[in-house]
């Protein structure tokens, strides 16, 4: 079962760290696209856990700024630093 349009399955999140940096990605596009349409939530929002990894503007800016880095298959080295990578 394929996440999206990454090529990363659910299976390579359990057996790669860096499964496990897309799946976050992934997550929180999902998190800030929902917030953009105005779905509040409990805790931390997308928005302010995107800023934390180094992500700069409004939400949009930031939205435009995460898909960039998953179609190009990078990440923000503070995410890769959670996961040991």
């Amino acid at each position: 079962m394929n996440d999206n349009d990454t090529g990363f399955t659910i299976g390579s999140v359990k057996e790669d760290p860096q499964g496990h940096v897309w799946y976050q990605m992934l997550r929180l596009r999902g998190m800030l696209k929902l917030e953009m349409v105005g779905l509040k939530t409990r805790g931390r929002t997308a928005y302010s856990q995107l800023k934390d990894y180094g992500y700069t503007g409004g939400c949009k800016r930031v939205m435009e700024q995460l898909q960039a880095d998953i179609d190009n298959r990078r990440y923000p080295s503070e995410l890769g630093k959670i996961f040991g990578i």
